[in-house]
């Protein structure tokens, strides 16, 4: 194994780094899927109060 790959496997700044730009990364995607499915749902919502139906109605 090549002794500069071998540095970067065991060198703690390094995982720290790393381990934070896949957090940024995850965050950012769950985020970002959280979002899209909230306003989708509320888009729905709408469109059936706009259609009239009974706010019991069940959205699934």
């Amino acid at each position: 194994m090549d002794q500069n790959r071998r540095n970067h496997l065991i060198n703690p700044s390094f995982q720290l780094r790393f381990m934070t730009y896949v957090a940024i990364a995850v965050l950012i995607g769950l985020t970002t899927l959280y979002i899209r499915n909230s306003l989708y749902f509320n888009g729905l919502v709408f469109q059936g109060k706009e259609i009239g139906l009974d706010p019991a109605y069940p959205y699934y």
